[in-house]
């Protein structure tokens, strides 16, 4: 079985032998906050462009709906999830 890894991991793999890769995979896997969706109650967080994204078990962003972030492999997918809905922080949470 291969471990899978995300990019912040990879990089930070790398940056034992280059200090400049080093710093962009600390970057990259630093402050992501996570929340949760008011929608769908799966893990969020923003992608580098600010936009609200599912996360996957890996730690990855998906810019997905949350009926397309629901999906299992045995399971199929959440009906009860509107297909319009997208990723949404709490609406406590204060967005710029």
């Amino acid at each position: 079985m291969t471990p899978q890894l995300n990019i912040a991991q990879v990089l930070a793999t790398v940056g034992t032998i280059d200090p400049q890769v080093a710093a962009l995979g600390a970057s990259i896997g630093a402050a992501r906050p996570i929340e949760t969706c008011r929608r769908c109650e799966r893990s969020i967080t923003q992608d580098v462009r600010g936009e609200w994204a599912h996360l996957t078990e890996n730690g990855f962003a998906l810019v997905v709906g949350c009926r397309a972030a629901s999906f299992d492999k045995d399971a199929g997918w959440d009906d009860s999830l509107k297909k319009h809905w997208v990723a949404a922080p709490p609406k406590s949470l204060k967005v710029d």
